[in-house]
Protein backbone atom coordinates (compact mmCIF):
# COMPACT_ATOMS: atom_id res chain seq x y z
CA UNK A 1 0.00 0.00 0.00
CA UNK A 2 1.13 3.55 -0.79
CA UNK A 3 0.12 6.06 1.87
CA UNK A 4 -0.02 9.79 1.21
CA UNK A 5 0.92 12.33 3.89
CA UNK A 6 0.06 15.92 3.08
CA UNK A 7 1.82 18.75 4.87
CA UNK A 8 -0.84 21.13 6.20
CA UNK A 9 -1.33 24.06 8.55
CA UNK A 10 -4.81 24.59 9.95
CA UNK A 11 -5.08 28.28 9.09
CA UNK A 12 -7.47 30.24 6.88
CA UNK A 13 -4.73 30.55 4.26
CA UNK A 14 -4.77 26.79 3.62
CA UNK A 15 -8.34 25.70 4.38
CA UNK A 16 -9.55 26.11 0.80
CA UNK A 17 -6.58 24.08 -0.41
CA UNK A 18 -7.44 21.38 2.12
CA UNK A 19 -11.04 21.21 0.87
CA UNK A 20 -9.85 20.84 -2.73
CA UNK A 21 -7.17 18.24 -1.97
CA UNK A 22 -9.30 16.24 0.44
CA UNK A 23 -12.10 15.89 -2.12
CA UNK A 24 -9.58 14.84 -4.77
CA UNK A 25 -7.92 12.17 -2.62
CA UNK A 26 -11.23 10.82 -1.37
CA UNK A 27 -12.55 10.57 -4.91
CA UNK A 28 -9.42 8.61 -5.83
CA UNK A 29 -9.96 6.42 -2.72
CA UNK A 30 -6.31 6.77 -1.77
CA UNK A 31 -5.16 6.18 1.82
CA UNK A 32 -4.04 9.53 3.15
CA UNK A 33 -3.84 11.96 6.03
CA UNK A 34 -3.27 15.69 6.15
CA UNK A 35 -1.10 16.52 9.15
CA UNK A 36 -0.64 19.63 11.26
CA UNK A 37 0.00 20.72 14.82
CA UNK A 38 -3.23 21.26 16.71
CA UNK A 39 -2.29 24.59 18.36
CA UNK A 40 -4.91 23.53 20.90
CA UNK A 41 -3.89 23.63 24.56
CA UNK A 42 -6.83 21.36 25.42
CA UNK A 43 -5.56 18.48 23.26
CA UNK A 44 -4.18 15.92 25.71
CA UNK A 45 -3.42 13.10 23.28
CA UNK A 46 -0.30 13.15 21.13
CA UNK A 47 -2.42 12.47 18.05
CA UNK A 48 -6.07 12.97 17.16
CA UNK A 49 -7.66 12.16 13.79
CA UNK A 50 -10.72 14.10 12.68
CA UNK A 51 -11.99 13.17 9.24
CA UNK A 52 -8.72 12.92 7.26
CA UNK A 53 -6.65 15.34 9.34
CA UNK A 54 -4.03 14.16 11.81
CA UNK A 55 -3.77 16.73 14.60
CA UNK A 56 -0.45 16.47 16.38
CA UNK A 57 -0.05 17.90 19.86
CA UNK A 58 2.12 20.99 19.58
CA UNK A 59 2.43 24.39 17.96
CA UNK A 60 3.19 25.44 14.42
CA UNK A 61 6.49 27.03 13.39
CA UNK A 62 8.55 27.04 10.21
CA UNK A 63 11.73 25.70 11.81
CA UNK A 64 11.78 23.30 13.53
CA UNK A 65 7.99 22.88 13.35
CA UNK A 66 7.62 21.55 9.80
CA UNK A 67 10.39 19.00 10.32
CA UNK A 68 9.08 17.99 13.74
CA UNK A 69 5.50 17.40 12.60
CA UNK A 70 6.64 15.57 9.45
CA UNK A 71 8.68 13.11 11.49
CA UNK A 72 5.83 12.64 13.95
CA UNK A 73 3.34 12.06 11.14
CA UNK A 74 5.63 9.47 9.54
CA UNK A 75 6.00 7.78 12.91
CA UNK A 76 2.22 7.69 13.35
CA UNK A 77 1.60 6.11 9.95
CA UNK A 78 4.43 3.60 10.44
CA UNK A 79 2.98 2.45 13.75
CA UNK A 80 -0.72 2.45 12.82
CA UNK A 81 -0.73 1.21 9.21
CA UNK A 82 1.43 -1.95 9.12
CA UNK A 83 0.63 -2.72 5.48
CA UNK A 84 2.19 0.49 4.18
CA UNK A 85 5.00 -0.20 1.70
CA UNK A 86 5.61 3.43 0.72
CA UNK A 87 4.88 6.84 2.18
CA UNK A 88 4.60 9.81 -0.16
CA UNK A 89 4.93 13.14 1.60
CA UNK A 90 3.63 16.09 -0.42
CA UNK A 91 2.84 19.74 0.14
CA UNK A 92 -0.76 20.91 0.51
CA UNK A 93 -0.42 22.92 -2.72
CA UNK A 94 1.15 20.09 -4.74
CA UNK A 95 -1.19 18.43 -7.20
CA UNK A 96 -0.18 14.93 -8.26
CA UNK A 97 -1.47 12.92 -11.17
CA UNK A 98 -1.68 9.74 -9.12
CA UNK A 99 -2.33 7.55 -12.14
CA UNK A 100 1.17 8.54 -13.34
CA UNK A 101 2.98 8.60 -9.98
CA UNK A 102 1.83 5.30 -8.47
CA UNK A 103 3.08 3.07 -11.33
CA UNK A 104 6.43 4.90 -11.21
CA UNK A 105 6.80 4.26 -7.50
CA UNK A 106 6.09 0.56 -7.91
CA UNK A 107 8.29 0.25 -11.00
CA UNK A 108 11.34 2.07 -9.61
CA UNK A 109 11.46 0.12 -6.34
CA UNK A 110 13.65 2.82 -4.77
CA UNK A 111 13.87 3.49 -1.05
CA UNK A 112 14.08 7.27 -1.22
CA UNK A 113 13.41 9.46 -4.24
CA UNK A 114 11.08 12.05 -5.70
CA UNK A 115 10.16 13.81 -8.93
CA UNK A 116 12.37 16.82 -8.09
CA UNK A 117 15.83 15.49 -7.21
CA UNK A 118 18.86 17.74 -6.69
CA UNK A 119 22.50 16.64 -6.68
CA UNK A 120 23.56 19.52 -4.42
CA UNK A 121 22.46 22.89 -3.05
CA UNK A 122 24.12 25.52 -5.29
CA UNK A 123 23.59 28.48 -2.96
CA UNK A 124 22.96 29.19 0.73
CA UNK A 125 19.26 29.62 1.49
CA UNK A 126 18.24 31.62 4.55
CA UNK A 127 14.68 30.30 4.61
CA UNK A 128 15.77 26.66 4.86
CA UNK A 129 18.49 27.36 7.43
CA UNK A 130 21.22 26.16 5.05
CA UNK A 131 23.68 29.03 5.51
CA UNK A 132 27.19 29.64 6.78
CA UNK A 133 28.88 26.65 8.34
CA UNK A 134 25.89 24.40 7.61
CA UNK A 135 26.14 25.18 3.92
CA UNK A 136 29.86 24.43 3.99
CA UNK A 137 29.17 21.10 5.71
CA UNK A 138 26.09 19.90 3.82
CA UNK A 139 25.73 21.97 0.65
CA UNK A 140 27.21 19.19 -1.46
CA UNK A 141 24.63 16.63 -0.32
CA UNK A 142 21.79 15.43 -2.54
CA UNK A 143 18.21 16.19 -1.57
CA UNK A 144 14.65 15.53 -2.69
CA UNK A 145 12.38 18.56 -2.86
CA UNK A 146 9.44 18.55 -0.49
CA UNK A 147 6.83 19.00 -3.20
CA UNK A 148 6.84 15.19 -3.34
CA UNK A 149 9.11 12.85 -1.34
CA UNK A 150 8.81 9.08 -1.70
CA UNK A 151 9.93 6.73 1.09
CA UNK A 152 9.94 2.95 1.15
CA UNK A 153 9.20 1.27 4.45
CA UNK A 154 12.92 0.62 4.80
CA UNK A 155 13.68 4.33 4.34
CA UNK A 156 10.97 5.27 6.85
CA UNK A 157 12.52 2.95 9.41
CA UNK A 158 15.94 4.50 8.79
CA UNK A 159 14.55 8.02 9.25
CA UNK A 160 12.69 7.14 12.44
CA UNK A 161 15.80 5.50 13.87
CA UNK A 162 17.75 8.76 13.41
CA UNK A 163 15.19 11.38 14.46
CA UNK A 164 17.52 12.96 17.03
CA UNK A 165 20.28 13.35 14.44
CA UNK A 166 17.86 14.80 11.87
CA UNK A 167 16.47 17.36 14.32
CA UNK A 168 20.00 18.54 15.14
CA UNK A 169 20.45 19.80 11.58
CA UNK A 170 17.92 22.56 12.41
CA UNK A 171 16.94 22.71 8.75
CA UNK A 172 13.60 22.60 6.97
CA UNK A 173 12.18 19.09 6.60
CA UNK A 174 12.93 18.08 3.01
CA UNK A 175 16.60 19.04 3.29
CA UNK A 176 17.11 17.67 6.81
CA UNK A 177 15.50 14.33 6.02
CA UNK A 178 17.37 14.01 2.72
CA UNK A 179 20.73 14.72 4.33
CA UNK A 180 20.51 11.87 6.82
CA UNK A 181 20.81 9.40 3.94
CA UNK A 182 24.15 10.94 2.95
CA UNK A 183 25.42 11.68 6.44
CA UNK A 184 25.10 8.22 8.01
CA UNK A 185 26.31 5.07 6.20
CA UNK A 186 23.44 2.89 4.96
CA UNK A 187 22.31 0.61 2.15
CA UNK A 188 19.28 2.70 1.23
CA UNK A 189 18.56 2.91 -2.53
CA UNK A 190 18.58 6.71 -2.78
CA UNK A 191 18.54 7.58 -6.49
CA UNK A 192 16.83 9.68 -9.10
CA UNK A 193 13.70 8.13 -10.60
CA UNK A 194 14.44 6.52 -13.94
CA UNK A 195 11.66 8.34 -15.78
CA UNK A 196 12.05 11.82 -17.22
CA UNK A 197 9.57 13.36 -14.79
CA UNK A 198 7.85 16.54 -15.89
CA UNK A 199 6.95 19.16 -13.27
CA UNK A 200 4.22 21.74 -13.85
CA UNK A 201 5.29 25.21 -12.74
CA UNK A 202 2.89 27.62 -14.46
CA UNK A 203 -0.43 26.51 -12.99
CA UNK A 204 -1.65 25.06 -16.28
CA UNK A 205 -2.69 21.47 -16.92
CA UNK A 206 -0.48 19.38 -19.20
CA UNK A 207 -1.21 15.72 -19.94
CA UNK A 208 2.53 14.94 -19.73
CA UNK A 209 2.99 16.39 -16.25
CA UNK A 210 3.06 14.17 -13.16
CA UNK A 211 3.44 16.76 -10.39
CA UNK A 212 2.28 20.37 -10.29
CA UNK A 213 3.80 22.95 -7.97
CA UNK A 214 1.44 25.78 -7.06
CA UNK A 215 3.14 28.53 -5.12
CA UNK A 216 2.78 32.22 -5.82
CA UNK A 217 2.36 35.23 -3.57
CA UNK A 218 -1.41 34.81 -3.82
CA UNK A 219 -2.61 31.64 -2.08
CA UNK A 220 -6.19 32.15 -3.25
CA UNK A 221 -4.95 32.13 -6.82
CA UNK A 222 -2.94 28.99 -6.04
CA UNK A 223 -6.10 27.27 -4.79
CA UNK A 224 -7.93 28.23 -7.97
CA UNK A 225 -5.09 26.77 -10.03
CA UNK A 226 -5.24 23.57 -7.99
CA UNK A 227 -8.96 23.22 -8.61
CA UNK A 228 -8.56 23.72 -12.37
CA UNK A 229 -5.72 21.22 -12.63
CA UNK A 230 -7.61 18.57 -10.66
CA UNK A 231 -10.65 19.06 -12.86
CA UNK A 232 -8.52 18.49 -15.96
CA UNK A 233 -6.77 15.44 -14.48
CA UNK A 234 -10.14 13.97 -13.53
CA UNK A 235 -11.29 14.35 -17.13
CA UNK A 236 -8.37 12.33 -18.50
CA UNK A 237 -9.32 9.17 -20.34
Amino acid sequence: MIFFLILYSNTDEYKEMYTIQSRYLKNKELPHLFYCFSDNEEQKEDYIIEDDILYIKGYESYRPGILDKTLKAMNYVYNHYPNVEYIVRQNISTIISYSKLIPCVLKNQLDFTGPLYYYSSPNPVEESGLTGEKFDLYGGYRFVCGICMIFSKKAVEFVLTHITHIMKYELVDDIAISYIFSDIPNDIKYEKMIEDIQIGWNGEYDSNVMVYRNKTNNRKEDAERMDRIISSISSEK
